[in-house]
Parts: C-alpha cells; structure tokens; sequence
C-alpha cells in the first residue's frame, strides 16, 4: 500500500463538546469527500490523555491514508472503541457518553457509514 499524498488544503469539520475532563475537540478532514484525517485534542494541555489522543489520531489518520478498507476500520472502531468508558457518563446534546473515545468513536462512524453508504470508497 502506499499512502496518499495529502493536498495542500483540506475541507473539513471540528466539533468541539464538553466532556467531565473538560473540552474535547474532534476534527475529521476530507479529501475529495472521504475521510482522510482525524484530530483528537482534549483542552487540556499537557497530560497524558492529550497525548494518547494525538497518537490515536496519527494511527487514525495513517491507516485512512494507506487505503485501508472502510468496512475494516468500522468493525475495528466498533470493536475497540465504541463503549468505552471512563467511569462517568457525560450529556451531550441530550445523548449519554461513556468517555470522549466513545463519543469520537459515534462521529467517526457516521462519517465511515455514510462513505460506504453512498459508495465512495475509492479503496
């Protein structure tokens, strides 16, 4: 496999929510309307939660670049990272949320579901 090369600019969307760590930021960039990179940044500086955030999102982000299977990062995310908890539920826009991962884990979903619904997986 070998990686995209990324453009100069990408489109794309940050969310930011409050968790019981503070705030937590997910940015999920597109190029040509796939997924390509993914940022998670807890408010925070300076812990050890923001830097695994930052080498989940290198991880994240390499394998989408490498072309890795849509379908497999779902199963994969849906496996590993959906549910997680860290002890305390935190509200956001109504829903509940085990922890930050669990809720970046819902949004990168949607954003992999919706490529592979409308067909625009270029593996």
């Amino acid at each position: 496999m070998v990686a995209k090369i990324r453009p100069d600019c990408l489109t794309g969307k940050t969310h930011k929510i409050k968790t019981n760590c503070g705030n937590f930021y997910l940015t999920l960039n597109l190029n040509e309307e796939e997924l390509y990179e993914v940022k998670m940044d807890m408010g925070k500086s300076g812990n050890c939660v923001k830097g695994m955030l930052s080498a989940m999102s290198i991880l994240y982000s390499i394998l989408l670049q490498m072309g890795v299977d849509k379908d497999i990062l779902v199963k994969t995310i849906k496996r590993h990272l959906l549910g997680v908890s860290c002890g305390e539920t935190f509200f956001h826009l109504g829903k509940g949320h085990k922890s930050c991962l669990d809720w970046a884990a819902k949004e990168i979903l949607k954003e992999l579901k919706s490529e592979i619904k409308d067909g625009s997986q270029k593996s």
